[in-house]
């Protein structure tokens, strides 16, 4: 009930090469999202400030009311009926503000994202399987972001691209990296 297994460590290239077990299991995951019509979605931003200028706090806001932005067009313009939508994230200690953004995106956007329910409440994934899921999900998509954007620097990461990136594309929705 409290086993975890952090997406950072179960993703790595040795792995991927090592483990053909956790390469077919990745793809009967992303298939099962797919086979129950559900989708993949992710928002990410190519850092590019120096080290000393990277603000991680206000590039985390950002993405956040990027993918609020995302889900509410996804919501109002691709579901049939118009759905709804909450948020489950991992524990932040940001909480508070990432609150505060979420509110602001909903209640004081331009305009207002009107069909997300509440703000994000935060779950512990050591105690909620879908929260460590989506972790996983994430460290995928790292790697295969990584390797797409800047392919030199993180050439060992083209394994995932080989395994996993046309299974992720095929189940992602409204999702990308962005490149500043």
């Amino acid at each position: 009930a409290l086993w975890e297994k952090k997406g950072s460590s179960l993703y790595t290239v040795q792995n991927i090469k090592r483990y053909r077990d956790l390469r077919q299991f990745t793809n009967r995951f992303l298939n099962k999202i797919s086979a129950v019509n559900g989708h993949v979605f992710y928002v990410g931003i190519k850092k590019t400030a120096s080290v000393q200028n990277h603000n991680p706090k206000k590039l985390y806001r950002g993405v956040l009311s990027e993918a609020i932005k995302r889900l509410d067009d996804f919501c109002s313009r691709d579901c049939n009926p118009r759905s709804n939508f909450i948020l489950a994230l991992d524990e932040h200690d940001q909480r508070s503000a990432l609150i505060t953004q979420a509110s602001l995106d909903m209640f004081g956007g331009s305009p207002p994202r009107r069909n997300l329910i509440e703000p994000p409440f935060q779950l512990e994934s050591h105690r909620y399987q879908t929260i460590q899921a989506a972790d996983w999900i994430a460290a995928l998509i790292g790697r295969v972001g990584a390797y797409r954007v800047d392919p030199v620097s993180y050439s060992e990461y083209v394994v995932f691209k080989k395994y996993f990136e046309q299974r992720l594309a095929n189940v992602s929705v409204r999702s990308g990296i962005r490149r500043r």
